[in-house]
């Protein structure tokens, strides 16, 4: 019977160590339910090690003290769950590794309305390498996101992928997705390709759809100069 106990105690323990560990080793959308698993797994082992009521021999008021530590502790672990589960839902925007592109990490657990918001908290500060993380990750999860696929083009053309991004603007004219600043950095990046034909069409498109594009208009004229 000791053997038993201290088998499953053993277990017990090392199932709560791995989901708590787990999340933060391998990408999950699952934060909450792992630490959940992990928490009541380890409260799990210090019940079978402390409330084994035989082994006070006896002692109640030593047993209800136990007792006691146990229903406090499992207010606390109820607490802590739930502001971690109110922080996913509420507070999802954490920090990333701002190195380079290879290493910009997204938060794994972020859905995909958190990831246009977290999307669009980087092109407002002007975050273009967390704009392309953030926006490939989208295009990732669902192809059909367009708006997505136009924000990770004009990522990468402020990064330089020029082939990348002429792709990406080809394939959203092609699907009928068509606003003036796809146009506007379509031509960016078809200039930075030597393609001034393509390139003057495209800010050409991009004038008629919104005239007051004065450096649209200038980066034209050069263009002009330059073909003839």
């Amino acid at each position: 019977m000791n053997i038993i106990s201290n088998t499953t105690k053993f277990i017990s323990l090392l199932i709560g160590t791995l989901c708590l560990i787990y999340p933060f080793v391998f990408e999950t959308n699952k934060l909450s339910l792992f630490v959940t698993i992990g928490c009541c797994y380890l409260l799990g082992t210090w019940v079978l090690a402390n409330l084994e009521k035989e082994s006070f021999n006896g002692n109640e008021e030593e047993w209800k003290e136990r007792k006691n530590i146990l229903v406090g502790l499992g207010i606390c672990v109820v607490v802590a769950l739930s502001l971690l589960f109110y922080y996913e839902q509420q507070m999802p925007r954490m920090d990333v590794a701002h190195i380079n592109t290879e290493l910009y990490k997204v938060p794994p657990q972020l859905s995909r309305t958190q990831l246009r918001d977290y999307g669009a908290q980087c092109n407002t500060y002007g975050d273009t390498k967390c704009s392309l993380a953030v926006f490939e990750k989208l295009v990732k999860l669902d192809p059909r996101d367009l708006k997505a696929l136009a924000n990770l083009a004009m990522a990468q053309t402020h990064l330089g992928y020029h082939k990348q991004a002429s792709f990406n603007f080809n394939s959203l004219i092609q699907k009928g997705f068509v606003t003036y600043d796809i146009f506007q950095f379509y031509g960016d990046t078809l200039q930075a390709q030597g393609h001034t034909e393509e390139a003057i069409k495209a800010y050409e498109q991009a004038l008629m759809l919104n005239p007051e594009l004065n450096e649209t208009k200038s980066k034209l004229e050069k263009l002009r100069v330059t073909s003839n």
